[in-house]
């Protein structure tokens, strides 16, 4: 970066700042003592919220699991993002989602898929898996 973006970008910086330091000034002018505690209140029904929404989805995708593959193993092994030999092709997309690339090699006798996560640069990956006619039979992983 020059030295003229790195200004550029601290001078937003520091109207932006500056602008929620104001604006939190003016609140307190306007809303007094007792108004802060209707602020905090919000503010923790908003976290808690979240936080029920989240584990909802969460159950929702879990029971939607138990429904695709009826074994609860396999859908705890899911949802906690595990991967193993054996695996099928749609159990690791559901487990690590959509890979960033796949290499695929026709052979005569099966087709063989590599399966790329963690871009790391061009062409390198955190990890590689390898699956045979759909099925995981191996992985790499680098550091």
């Amino acid at each position: 970066m020059r030295k003229k973006d790195v200004n550029a970008v601290g001078t937003i910086l520091l109207i932006v700042i500056g602008g929620i330091v104001a604006a939190f000034q003016a609140l307190n002018e306007a809303l007094g003592q007792t108004g802060w505690l209707f602020v905090i209140v919000g503010i923790i029904v908003l976290i808690g919220e979240s936080i029920w929404a989240n584990e909802r989805s969460k159950q929702q995708r879990r029971q939607a699991l138990l429904e695709k593959y009826t074994d609860p193993e396999i859908v705890d092994a899911i949802m906690n993002k595990n991967f193993w030999v054996g695996q099928t092709h749609e159990q690791l997309r559901d487990s690590l989602g959509a890979p960033v690339d796949v290499d695929e090699q026709v052979l005569k006798t099966k087709v063989k898929h590599t399966w790329k996560y963690q871009r790391r640069g061009r062409n390198r990956y955190g990890l590689r898996v390898t699956l045979d006619n759909g099925v995981v039979v191996g992985w790499q992983t680098s550091g």
